[in-house]
């Protein structure tokens, strides 16, 4: 037996037929031939299971270790994403971790820096008061005419100039509960006054033309995606209202489904009342320039026309709309490569998104089903777990709601709106998270 290397089973012995090893006695007589026991052994019970592999990483310095031997391995045969995944994900995170704002993980792309040069020549120079390249760059982008957008120092500045142009002083807007907060602060400011609209009654085909019809608000305001909850308004309940109506489409880049081509169709087909509607959107979110404050609005000529009286001139900075000019005209010229990266970048957003969100539910947390670039987590335990999780260097944001309106008694909500980030930020809140739990 010493000098056996190589076998699929030895009977020793008198007593040892090779019957019984057949049968009775446990190894049997499938046996690897012709040479094959220098790889396989016999047959047994494990060759008919089936072997799943389930591997979790929670703490990415820990096992930074075997991490390095899978990056060197990657680079020898050459699979350089691989060795890119790996290196991202377990790159130290340093500092807070920044998941409160819904701003763009991901920083602007890198030939957007060189369309910045040409800003300090010109620094001397008011900027151009009408952004007419900017507003061509966008119609290009979007399949409508420059003299339809108007653009903004951000989307709360074109909110404020629609409320200044069609809601007078103690006029209404509607809007849904809960949504942005700032609608109602800026109403607020202008001495209007909100009604709002359940999430549960708008979401039905019908309630929400029917609420709007009865309150004939000046303006009704609706997020699509919503927020804070993240969930997409049905088209046909948006094109069925009459009235004045500002779609917010801030976080639409993460869901794709756009109510602009449709109202377009519709005024091509002759439906007047969709001339009272407008379209909002920003490059704060998907296209990774919260710091640059540019958002835009799409609507009929004779909105834009009302909302250019109350502009003020020169709103929109130079170098923001230098760099914003610079993105549009790269997503135009090259869909195929400045836009390709833009949507692999949402992308991942959107897996990092459900995998977070069924890590929370593996946790046992309610978490909502979202398209937008966060997750909504109800829980009147929130301001809690936003102190803990500060304390363990993770921001998110804790929002609390409180309503009085006409449908029932006054009630109010609260949760975290937690930001998509990177991964290895989304991994440091959910390691905070469960470790808070």
């Amino acid at each position: 037996m010493e000098r056996v290397k190589n076998y699929g089973v030895v009977l020793l012995g008198a007593a040892t037929p090779v019957a019984l090893a057949d049968f009775g006695a446990g190894p049997n007589h499938t046996l690897p031939t012709g040479g094959a026991s220098r790889s396989w052994g016999g047959l047994s019970v494990l060759n008919f299971l089936r072997a799943q592999y389930e591997l979790e990483v929670r703490d990415t310095q820990a096992a930074r270790g075997v991490t390095v031997q899978s990056e060197r391995l990657a680079r020898i045969e050459g699979l350089i994403g691989h060795e890119e995944s790996l290196m991202a994900r377990t790159a130290p995170v340093t500092g807070v971790i920044r998941l409160d704002a819904n701003e763009s993980p991901f920083p602007p792309f890198p030939e957007l820096k060189a369309s910045l040069n040409q800003v300090f020549d010109d620094l001397n120079r008011y900027p151009d008061g009408q952004s007419m390249r900017l507003r061509a760059a966008i119609g290009g982008f979007v399949g409508v005419e420059e003299s339809r957008i108007v653009c903004g120092n951000g989307s709360d500045e074109i909110l404020r100039l629609v409320i200044q142009a069609f809601v007078p002083s103690n006029g209404t807007i509607l809007t849904l509960w809960p949504t942005f907060g700032q609608y109602e602060r800026l109403a607020g400011i202008s001495g209007c006054q909100v009604i709002h609209v359940p999430w549960e009654i708008a979401a039905v085909p019908g309630q929400l033309a029917q609420c709007v019809e009865n309150m004939r608000p000046d303006l009704t305001i609706l997020t699509r995606p919503n927020s804070p909850c993240g969930r997409v308004l049905p088209k046909e309940v948006v094109l069925g209202l009459r009235g004045r109506v500002l779609i917010d489409e801030a976080y639409i880049d993460f869901s794709g489904d756009s109510i602009l081509p449709d109202i377009d169709l519709a005024l091509a087909g002759g439906n007047e009342k969709m001339r009272d509607f407008m379209v909002l959107r920003t490059l704060s979110k998907a296209w990774g320039m919260a710091g640059a404050r540019m958002g835009w609005l799409v609507s009929s000529y004779e909105n834009i026309a009302e909302l250019e009286r109350y502009r003020d001139p020169y709103n929109c900075n130079q170098f923001s709309q230098v760099l914003a000019t610079a993105a549009f005209a790269l997503m135009n010229e090259r869909p195929g490569g400045f836009g390709k990266r833009m949507r692999d970048q949402i992308d991942v957003v959107k897996k990092e998104r459900l995998r977070i969100a069924n890590r929370l539910r593996d946790l046992g947390i309610q978490v909502e089903d979202s398209e937008a670039n966060f997750l909504w987590i109800q829980d009147m335990r929130a301001g809690q777990w936003k102190e803990e999780l500060q304390r363990r260097g993770v921001l998110v944001r804790h929002l609390s709601y409180r309503r009085r309106h006409p449908f029932e008694a006054e009630s109010s909500i609260e949760g975290l709106r937690v930001t998509i980030g990177a991964p290895q930020e989304n991994d440091a809140f959910l390691f905070a998270f469960g470790e808070m739990l």
